[in-house]
């Protein structure tokens, strides 16, 4: 419903857009809690694709992929979070964040 713009357009798109949203989330946690690393990361990607703004997101994304042993594309999505996140807002990384790529630099 992009196209169309109206008051009543635009407040049905943000609505079904959060519900979109919170399932692909909901979706991303029920797999990784089966460890289903991959396929709960893809969801998140989809999730920032749209909202780009969720530094949940990309905490999560960065403990999947060193839970499978992947350093280098955690180490990316911390770097992507500071290029899109950080760097727009021109703020300091939240904690976790820091503290995430503390332990992937550090082992």
């Amino acid at each position: 419903m992009e196209e169309f713009y109206s008051e009543w357009t635009e407040i049905q798109r943000r609505e079904l857009e959060d519900k979109y949203l919170k399932a692909l989330s909901l979706l991303a946690n029920f797999n990784g809690d089966r460890g289903k690393y991959n396929k709960a990361i893809a969801l998140l990607e989809k999730l920032i694709a749209i909202e780009p703004y969720q530094d949940e997101a990309y905490c999560q994304m960065m403990e999947w992929y060193l839970a499978v042993g992947d350093k280098i594309s955690a180490l990316q999505i911390y770097r992507r979070y500071l290029g899109t996140v950080a760097g727009e807002l021109e703020f300091d990384p939240l904690a976790q964040i820091r503290e995430l790529r503390k332990r992937i630099l550090t082992g």
